[in-house]
């Protein structure tokens, strides 16, 4: 059944709510409404907004840290707050005033009242699927219109529900941008601090410290509302910097807490910190990808700096791309590798002038060469490398001859 259609809503099912579950053995993660019919033997069914995705890549997206040209959260946000100028509660804030409203509303009016706030939310949850947690609030809302549609009946009961509902929504809708920067904030200290490959200090250290950081300086630790971390008592802050502190600290230790791998997700500022947990028990942080620029998630004690994305228009991720990229820079700084291009050249541009047919056996032989005295070289003491580069040259010599 698609959730965004009028059907979906005229169903009258039972939303049991948004799931969000982890998979760490592997490496995957699922966000899922769950519904069922109202009846008493009817089974659950599911609607995935992400279906066995890379662990954390919806945590990731909607703090933008997905690929480097993604678009922003911001833009998701925009587009729920547009749906006030399609409710009529944005310009009607007392009941009363807002069951006479409904009152004057044609059916069709209605219907396509429901219809454009459902194209809204489908747009908005496939650019960020963890806002999805939303949606059992509009189906609230829009049952309740649909009924009024279709019975004509109890406007002021409607009327009354509506406001409240939607009252409790915009707030939500509000503070998007306001938990996404502080939950921003903390991710940039705590998980791109040490952002150096092979860092010894690991995530839940950060955590910790950054913790104690906040309660001496007067921030606000925005993990500390998923459960506050045990802070060491020390010296007042006063206007010493994050990266001061950090220096100054280091050396201190935070033992985790066990983890639950499923959620039911109930608001924005849950989602996120679900992420943040999970990120600092994995001891995970974050790392800018050194060939597309874009994020990527990795164990703190990783020496990786490539991350898996494919690279451009190519078919490589680009810790494939870099690393080919290494060898074949390196191999053209090959000594054996220089004079093997050389005598290529030579023996190419005699078959380009006819000199010599296409097809003939120096080519390979010029390969072979090649392969044997790398090999060579590689596995020569370095005093005594400079002989077999000599060697190879003449060896191209008699080849070419």
């Amino acid at each position: 059944m698609n959730i965004y259609s009028l059907e979906f809503i005229k169903s009258s099912y039972e939303l049991t709510g948004v799931h969000y579950v982890l998979r760490a053995d592997r490496h995957e993660e699922s966000l899922y409404l769950s519904y069922k019919e109202n009846t008493d033997n009817s089974k659950e069914k599911k609607h995935y907004f992400t279906h066995n995705a890379p662990l954390l890549s919806s945590w990731m997206q909607v703090l933008d840290y997905g690929a480097a040209d993604d678009v922003k959260s911001e833009v998701a946000f925009q587009k729920l707050k547009k749906i006030r100028d399609i409710l009529p509660v944005k310009k009607i804030k007392d009941p009363a005033k807002l069951a006479n409203y409904l009152e004057k509303l044609s059916a069709d009016q209605i219907t396509e009242m429901i219809e454009s706030v459902l194209k809204i939310l489908k747009e908005a949850f496939e650019l960020r699927p963890s806002l999805a947690f939303l949606y059992k609030d509009f189906y609230t809302i829009l049952s309740l219109l649909m009924d009024y549609q279709q019975n004509r009946s109890t406007p002021g009961e409607i009327a009354s529900s509506l406001d409240m509902l939607l009252f409790s929504l915009w707030n939500d809708i509000d503070n998007l941008s306001e938990e996404y920067d502080s939950a921003k904030e903390y991710c940039e200290a705590v998980f791109l601090t040490e952002n150096t490959p092979g860092s010894y200090l690991s995530t839940e250290n950060l955590a910790s410290l950054y913790h104690n950081y906040c309660m001496e300086s007067g921030k606000t630790d925005f993990s500390v509302d998923f459960g506050e971390r045990i802070a060491f008592s020390m010296i007042p802050v006063e206007n010493m910097s994050w990266k001061s502190y950090l220096e100054k600290h280091k050396g201190q230790y935070q033992p985790s807490n066990e983890k639950s791998e499923q959620y039911s997700i109930y608001a924005f500022a849950q989602f996120l910190h679900i992420g943040i947990d999970h990120m600092i028990s994995s001891d995970s942080v974050l790392r800018i990808c050194k060939l597309c620029g874009g994020y990527f998630r990795i164990k703190y004690s990783s020496s990786q700096e490539y991350c898996t994305r494919l690279y451009g228009d190519t078919k490589a991720a680009c810790n494939e791309y870099a690393s080919r990229k290494s060898y074949k820079e390196k191999l053209f700084q090959h000594p054996i590798h220089q004079e093997f291009t050389k005598a290529y050249n030579k023996l190419y541009g005699r078959i380009r002038r006819g000199k010599l047919p296409a097809d003939t056996p120096l080519m390979d032989q010029l390969k072979k060469l090649h392969d044997e005295y790398c090999e060579k070289y590689e596995n020569t003491h370095h005093k005594d490398r400079e002989a077999v580069w000599k060697e190879y040259i003449e060896k191209n010599k008699e080849l070419l001859a």
